[in-house]
């Protein structure tokens, strides 16, 4: 967790919080590719990178790939989006059985037919969304990828 200064007013990270946001920037960089390559051979080619931390936290990971992506944009004009964030905190958590990359859209009831959403589950536990309310429900799921280091992320 970051250590706020209270006299200085600044907040201060730690090692591991720095090492890990700098392999969610690497991950975040290659996640560009969604942009002309199909989702499954990014994502397989996420998993592959060397070297990654493992046993990262759910939560560690996704801040991790929310301040990568964001730094992305921001710095190069690149994706900032739940689908590069999620392949991101994926790549991270893919060390682990279990880790999956949803890709799902809105039913016509909701809002937009075309309004989609990209997500990351771990044993079936959504670990990707805000829990803002932003991304509530229902989407309908359209792809399922998993994702797993050392192995195919293909289904």
């Amino acid at each position: 967790m970051p250590a706020a200064n209270e006299s200085a007013g600044e907040t201060r990270f730690s090692v591991r919080e720095i090492a890990l946001f700098l392999h969610a920037l690497r991950l975040s960089v290659k996640a560009q590719r969604v942009q002309r390559r199909s989702l499954e051979d990014v994502a397989g080619a996420l998993v592959r990178t060397r070297p990654l931390p493992r046993g990262v936290g759910a939560d560690a990971a996704a801040r991790a790939a929310g301040r990568a992506c964001s730094r992305v944009k921001r710095w190069a004009g690149g994706l900032d989006t739940c689908l590069t964030r999620s392949l991101v905190a994926g790549a991270l958590l893919a060390d682990r059985p279990g880790v999956v990359l949803h890709v799902g859209f809105r039913g016509q009831a909701t809002g937009p037919l075309h309004e989609g959403h990209a997500w990351v589950t771990l044993d079936g536990r959504n670990v990707t969304d805000a829990r803002d309310g932003e991304h509530a429900g229902p989407f309908t799921e359209a792809l399922r990828v998993p994702l797993r280091r050392g192995g195919e992320s293909r289904p």
